[in-house]
């Protein structure tokens, strides 16, 4: 599994110019030897708790958008990731 960090500006104009930090996670899995397809894991995401929706990134993975979220939500995220891969591996 790799994971890709990636941080943009994002300007939002509310009366004056304000800048926002934005976080970008890219998540890509060798899906054969994790027995885990894209789909399954979307799935698994959007049926889990939290219910968590991210973007999917061709031709395979997923993008994880942090944004106007509350503090903590990476955490919430981060640990269902941990629990998916955990299980597939575990087949």
């Amino acid at each position: 599994m790799q994971l890709h960090r990636r941080n943009l500006l994002h300007s939002i104009g509310l009366g004056s110019l304000k800048s926002h930090r934005v976080q970008r996670v890219l998540v890509q899995w060798d899906e054969q030897k994790m027995g885990l397809t894209t789909d399954e894991f979307e799935r698994k995401l959007l049926e889990g708790e939290p219910r968590i929706a991210a973007l999917r990134h061709q031709p395979q993975g997923m993008t994880f958008v942090f944004f106007l979220g509350e503090p903590g939500d990476e955490k919430l995220v981060a640990r269902r990731l941990k629990e998916i891969f955990a299980a597939a591996r575990r087949g």
